[in-house]
């Protein structure tokens, strides 16, 4: 539902309205922090009303070893947003909301020495050999922010956004490189109903405690107005 109603305000606010030379502006920005590291470009349609949309990378990964466990994960990556402004006409507070994209799941790979237990039964370590992990995000959250600063106004200056985005319905899924990766191998099919049950599970968990992603974004503009 909220979704549906950001698409509606991101198409109301482009029609014909208040187009004056001097409510409409146009600003680029470099921003950096949960929204990653990338650009914006906003553009005022009225005094009180813009449209804002970025792209982001998020160039993070973590590799460590937790027992007899090599891994690695690796942030979704890019972001990028699309959504509208609306400003109340006091120290350039605006209030923001729209659609963040996530195109792209966040990952992990783990290889294991000995015995892996999935779903509660033993495999060794030559059956699974590289197991991956991808988190889909659903492809889009509806997000909204508090931000302080415009970014039409003419000139250098600074911005920030504070807020959550609200992720809707998550997928897991798992993939092999060991031997149960082969059809033609004794066990496969057990072994894929085994992986996928300790993917819902984890599926199931993901989606019952991994509900907001926080938004803390800072960056430095330069309008045209």
């Amino acid at each position: 539902m909220l979704r549906k109603f950001l698409i509606a305000a991101c198409a109301v606010v482009i029609l014909p309205g208040d187009m004056s030379a001097q409510s409409i502006g146009i600003g680029v920005a470099a921003r950096s922090g949960s929204l990653g590291f990338g650009g914006e470009v906003a553009v005022n349609v009225t005094r009180f009303l813009g449209v804002r949309g970025g792209i982001g990378v998020m160039p993070f990964s973590y590799t460590g070893d937790v027992e007899a466990v090599n891994y690695r994960v690796e942030s979704a990556s890019p972001l990028s947003n699309i959504g509208v402004d609306f400003y109340p006409g006091f120290f350039d507070v605006r209030l923001g909301g729209g659609l963040m994209l996530l195109n792209n799941p966040t990952t992990f790979d783990a290889r294991y020495q000995g015995v892996v237990v999935i779903n509660n039964v033993e495999y060794s370590d030559e059956q699974v050999g590289e197991l991956t992990g991808d988190l889909d995000h659903g492809g889009a959250a509806p997000y909204l922010v508090l931000g302080l600063g415009r970014q039409t106004n003419r000139g250098l200056g600074i911005f920030l956004d504070v807020g959550a985005a609200f992720l809707e319905e998550q997928r897991f899924s798992y993939s092999v490189t060991g031997a149960m990766s082969d059809p033609s191998t004794p066990g496969y099919d057990q072994f894929h109903q085994d992986l996928a049950a300790e993917a819902r599970e984890i599926e199931d968990r993901v989606n019952k405690y991994v509900k907001i992603y926080p938004i803390l974004s800072a960056g430095i503009k330069y309008g045209f107005r």
